[in-house]
């Protein structure tokens, strides 16, 4: 560990370097050998699917640097806030680009629509005050859009993307695998033992379990070390508030809360000092409940499971980290 390098400098560059999403690989790889033979660039629209950190963005570079685009556009689809912006950035796009549409949630129905007629007819369509529309050739780029939230986009939108590429979390084996081949990658001396626990706490999210193992590197030079070892691991673990469950500290206090019983939505959102909606949608929805610490009785209030339970005496009692 000569000197502190990003871990975004080892990203797998082609298809073929990844780890998991075995179905999504393979769907490129048909996609791009099909392509290939007919002379097109590669399936437009494609519709990215699936948890945040599970490797849309990844995939997406992949594509790029497999079907040799001439260039790669990243936009946020909350900067189109009108079909202006839209047609703006269309008009942008060269031959044989790639643009990739993230967070394509935040599209409006409008922007929605404006995009999938310029899909269809390969035109957008520019209105200037006191004069009828006019017609505007775009060039044929590959249109690329992410989502963690497909119920967002408009059946029409949906129903013309060609392929559908659907993410899904990684197994706790395939994140060990993916910290392995990243510290590897950048040179990182790690004893194994850190890979493995690192993994267990990264709720199925390969982001969270490289996080964690960069997070314990800066522990690893701030104490001098050349390794990063098990005893920085832990310690990065008690800085970062993240228990042997992944869980942060507001998670932890929202098991503990429900200690004392099942509790309503509301009542839990008073407690934490947060908004209902960010407890809901952040805080339940994105592990709580698929981990099955946690579950909804038949009033809809949030009780802890035998699991859960358990896991929640445990941090009462300052332990939970090992």
């Amino acid at each position: 560990m000569n000197s502190p390098k990003d871990l975004s400098a080892a990203e797998p560059d082609s298809i073929y370097q990844m780890i998991g999403q075995t179905q999504v690989r393979n769907q490129v790889i048909n996609a791009v050998d099909a392509s290939q033979q007919d002379g097109r660039i590669f399936e437009s629209p494609t519709l990215m699917v699936g948890p945040g950190g599970c490797g849309k963005t990844q995939t997406a570079r992949c594509i790029a640097n497999m079907v040799a685009a001439t260039e790669f556009n990243t936009v946020l689809a909350q900067s189109l806030k009108t079909p202006g912006d839209l047609s703006a950035c269309l008009l942008e796009q060269k031959a044989g680009s790639i643009l990739f549409l993230d967070e394509a949630s935040g599209l409006s129905d409008a922007v929605q629509l404006a995009l999938y007629l310029a899909v269809d007819q390969r035109k957008v369509f520019i209105t200037t005050k006191g004069s009828s529309p006019m017609a505007l050739d775009i060039e044929p780029f590959v249109l690329l859009l992410a989502t963690t939230h497909e119920f967002t986009l408009n059946d029409s939108m949906r129903q013309r993307c060609r392929l559908i590429l659907r993410f899904t979390h990684y197994s706790t084996e395939e994140l060990e695998l993916i910290a392995k081949h990243r510290a590897a990658a950048l040179e990182w001396s790690v004893d194994q033992d850190v890979f493995a626990a690192a993994a267990q706490r990264g709720r199925g999210t390969p982001r969270l379990v490289l996080r964690l193992l960069n997070a314990s590197q800066r522990t690893a030079r701030a104490d001098g070390s050349s390794t990063i070892s098990m005893d920085h691991f832990r310690k990065t673990c008690v800085l970062e508030s993240i228990d042997r469950e992944g869980l942060d500290s507001t998670e932890q206090r929202y098991l503990q809360i429900l200690l004392h019983g099942p509790h309503r939505l509301n009542m839990l959102a008073a407690k934490l000092s947060l908004p209902t909606r960010t407890v809901e949608r952040v805080i339940e929805s994105d592990y709580l409940i698929r981990s099955g610490l946690i579950e909804k009785d038949e009033q809809s209030r949030r009780v802890l499971t035998t699991e859960g339970r358990r896991h929640a005496q445990l941090l009462a009692k300052g332990e939970g980290y090992e």
